[in-house]
């Protein structure tokens, strides 16, 4: 039990950090850290008293600085303003507004929330009133663990505007680099607005009011930190795989989070790869993350590697990163490339569009490196119409090191070949 009260307070503790109302020096933070220490000390009615006044008394402080809202009568707001005000009437005036509900002739209740939470705050000020008076009822640390963690689920609601709302002004007020400058910790902002995505319409919702200041970047970076916080998994999930054009747009600046989002929805994970290797380049850097995390069944490989190159190839270059042409090696690229497009069949048909595809070769064969397979195919395709400037580029760029030379060289000699680049007769004629 002891080991749990001491977690409690820890967990509140870095819960109040989070609001700059509660921040260390300030008043209702000295209010806090007596009903701390109280509890600390095993004394539970100054630790629930005190708690509950701190919390009271930031409600009234958030509704002084607030603006008024749309919708309420201007005389209604200044006078209750004025009652916050008066030190004798501000404690009863926070509970008037909280129990207020909205009225018939349209003037709107303080805050949104539901009843039975209007109904919790007057069951704490019956508490309270029980540790000020010492009343009969029983009041245990348990009250005030119960009492913390009522505050930590409810107390971001207690706000005019509404506690959503409150978050998409404080991310438009951060990002708004006249006020904020580039580079400010979101720390505490994003502790807040987890406190309050609850559903993928709230997320949705806070997106949209939020992107003419945030932008699509920060946007993504604040998906993924939703994404891996633990709480907000499936709403971010949900909310991503709602459209497929957010879901690629999201994928295509966070590739590593593809199996997070995705895990093993095979259909979802098909029509991804499938269709945006017609579409996009960027797409590679996904479907790499896909191979990496064994994502895409081994019947599937080929052929989605297969699609990749017939894209690649039409593109007429292939450009990779070098931290995923290894993936994509591992899982046979090289060998369908040397299969498929070195071929005598392939490569010595129109030999003038082969030509124009001389990148696309050069690139994957300097990826690929010299095999057997390599060699052999070629071969056997060069005694065909070769396309010229592709054997001038191998002899020029790719059997131009000596590594490579030498590579060649002894692999034809092991699997008995004819020298078919004559880089034997071009070695002679240069000494």
């Amino acid at each position: 039990m002891v080991v749990y009260y001491i977690i409690m307070d820890e967990r509140f503790i870095k819960w109040l950090n989070i609001y700059d109302e509660f921040n260390s020096g300030t008043a209702l933070r000295d209010i806090l850290n007596d009903a701390i220490r109280c509890y600390r000390h095993g004394i539970a009615r100054p630790a629930l008293m005190l708690s509950y006044i701190a919390f009271i008394q930031a409600i009234r402080s958030n509704l002084l600085i607030s603006k008024m809202p749309d919708g309420f009568n201007d005389k209604r707001w200044e006078d209750t303003m004025n009652k916050f005000r008066n030190e004798s009437k501000w404690d009863e005036t926070v509970i008037d507004c909280i129990k207020m509900r909205n009225k018939s002739d349209g003037d709107p209740a303080f805050f949104k929330i539901a009843d039975t939470l209007r109904e919790d705050v007057c069951y704490w000020r019956n508490r309270r009133n029980d540790c000020a008076h010492y009343k009969d009822s029983e009041i245990t640390l348990s009250h005030v663990s119960a009492f913390w963690v009522f505050m930590m689920d409810n107390y971001n609601k207690f706000t005019p505007i509404g506690s959503l709302q409150q978050s998409i002004n404080d991310y438009n007020r951060h990002f708004d680099i006249s006020r904020t400058p580039r580079g400010t910790s979101t720390d505490k902002i994003f502790k807040r607005l987890c406190l309050v995505i609850k559903t993928k319409e709230d997320l949705e919702y806070f997106l949209k009011a939020t992107y003419d200041r945030m932008h699509s970047e920060p946007q993504c970076d604040l998906l993924h930190d939703l994404l891996v916080d633990g709480l907000h998994k499936e709403i971010v999930i949900s909310f991503l795989k709602e459209k497929m054009k957010g879901l690629k747009a999201y994928l295509y600046t966070k590739p590593k989070d593809v199996s997070l989002v995705l895990g093993n929805d095979a259909t979802t994970i098909r029509k991804f790869w499938y269709e945006d290797f017609q579409l996009f380049a960027n797409c590679k850097n996904v479907y790499v993350e896909m191979l990496r995390s064994r994502m895409i069944s081994d019947n599937e490989i080929k052929e989605s590697l297969g699609l990749l190159l017939k894209n690649e190839y039409e593109r007429g270059a292939f450009y990779v990163e070098d931290d995923a042409i290894n993936v994509l090696m591992d899982n046979g690229l090289y060998d369908i490339f040397i299969e498929e497009y070195l071929s005598k069949s392939f490569v010595c048909s129109d030999p003038g569009q082969k030509c124009r595809k001389t990148d696309f070769y050069i690139s994957l064969i300097a990826h690929g490196g010299i095999t057997d397979k390599l060699i052999l195919t070629l071969s056997d395709s060069v005694k065909g119409t070769f396309p010229y400037s592709l054997k001038d580029r191998l002899i020029d760029d790719i059997f131009s090191t000596e590594e490579n030379k030498n590579k060649y060289l002894q692999t034809i000699a092991r699997l008995g070949l004819e020298d078919f680049l004559s880089l034997k007769a071009n070695e002679n004629t240069e000494k």
